[in-house]
């Protein structure tokens, strides 16, 4: 298992992944850009672990900074990642990382919440076309809460996993999909407890899909299912999909 660490500042969920995947004993390798634009992935790894950032970031990373540490994964590294996962890998991306997965990989769903993730210091925003966002910032506004889920507790990501649970959400992405949906908010009553503004911009839309690619899988988590080592009920999402075949 990789996972990946960007140069862009200090990537706190970064940080707090490797944390919970130490402290729950799974083996893992931190991986940088180069080692992902330099391909043959598949050969060294089954999962590949993208913590909570935009798209942009992992893409272009950060300017003005010495040659070594400057910019993302770039067109090359999709590329790489595409391959990964038809030759049968699995990548995992958090919460607004996942968003990379639609706009970069080809995965098949429509953002309905603003653009969400961190970028390095100083933020990193999404291009509005780009993300075909569909409700601004004043119509929907979750800035730290626990929201109701709907768990299809068929899918292998779900093993273990209550049919009715609330996940953290931090202006998370949400998605309209054809795609196996693994988490999914009621039409009605989608806030358990804290502050949300919208909740019609998310009932009954998708917050963790299951997206088959070639052999493999993109699993997008539209929460924070191992936020700061605190959801402990989440947790297990995240670790199924660490051993997905």
């Amino acid at each position: 298992m990789a996972l990946y660490q960007p140069w862009t500042g200090n990537n706190m969920d970064e940080g707090w992944t490797r944390w919970l995947l130490e402290q729950f004993e799974f083996a893992y390798t931190t991986v940088h850009n180069r080692d992902i634009q330099a391909g043959d992935l598949r050969k060294k790894f089954d999962v590949i672990v993208f913590a909570d950032q935009s798209a942009a970031s992992i893409e272009n990373g950060q300017r003005n900074m010495p040659e070594e540490y400057a910019g993302g994964i770039g067109a090359k590294g999709a590329e790489v990642l595409k391959e990964f996962a038809n030759a049968g890998g699995t990548l995992v991306f958090l919460n607004g990382a996942s968003q990379y997965a639609v706009t970069r990989l080809g995965v098949q769903a429509r953002l309905v919440t603003p653009a969400a993730g961190r970028g390095g210091r100083g933020g990193d925003s999404e291009p509005v076309a780009e993300v075909n966002r569909v409700s601004g910032s004043a119509e929907f506004y979750s800035p730290g809460s626990l929201l109701n889920a709907r768990i299809d507790t068929h899918s292998p990501l779900a093993y273990g996993v209550p049919a009715e649970i609330a996940i953290w959400s931090e202006q998370s992405p949400a998605w309209e999909t054809q795609l196996p949906v693994v988490a999914r908010y009621p039409d009605s009553g989608v806030l358990a407890s804290g502050w949300l503004v919208g909740e019609k911009v998310i009932a009954g839309k998708a917050a963790v899909i299951d997206a088959p690619m070639g052999s493999g899988h993109v699993v997008l988590f539209g929460m924070r299912p191992q936020y700061r080592a605190q959801s402990y009920l989440t947790f297990k999402m995240f670790f199924n999909g660490l051993v997905y075949e």
